[in-house]
């Protein structure tokens, strides 16, 4: 940098890299929403998501089974979310049991997968902010 120059109000570092020390120095509204902004649509060029998307797209073409599906996402949300411990275990069997041919079908075991390793990833990425940011 030459002498008597300011330093920009740029996070990029000099060569094109981006400096993630804080320096003392305050993120900006406009600037960390950028990297948030950054951060999806990196995600959205995991194979994770693009997994989700075919499935998703493949289960849209169906409204009645996009139904059944959301009714299943719905109740296992519902029985996960139980306060009583011993219950739930025998709640989860019993829906198990009763999704166990639904699950079977290729386009709903897919959709599925895609959707819980996309999850999987989510989590992680929370996870490594939550535990950088000394959040636990």
């Amino acid at each position: 940098m030459e002498k008597n120059k300011e330093a920009a109000n740029d996070i990029a570092h000099y060569y094109g890299s981006i400096i993630y020390s804080c320096k003392g120095r305050t993120k900006e509204m406009g600037e960390w929403e950028r990297e948030v902004e950054n951060l999806i649509e990196t995600v959205k060029c995991t194979e994770q998501y693009r997994a989700y998307v075919r499935e998703k797209e493949k289960v849209n073409r169906f409204p009645e089974l996009k139904e059944q599906i959301d009714s299943y996402r719905l109740r296992n949300f519902e029985i996960q979310n139980m306060s009583n411990d011993e219950e739930l275990f025998f709640k989860m069997e019993e829906f198990e049991r009763e999704y166990e041919k639904f699950r079977e079908n290729p386009i709903v075991a897919d959709f599925l997968a895609a959707e819980l390793s996309l999850c999987r990833l989510i989590q992680k990425i929370n996870t490594r902010i939550t535990e950088a940011l000394n959040f636990e």
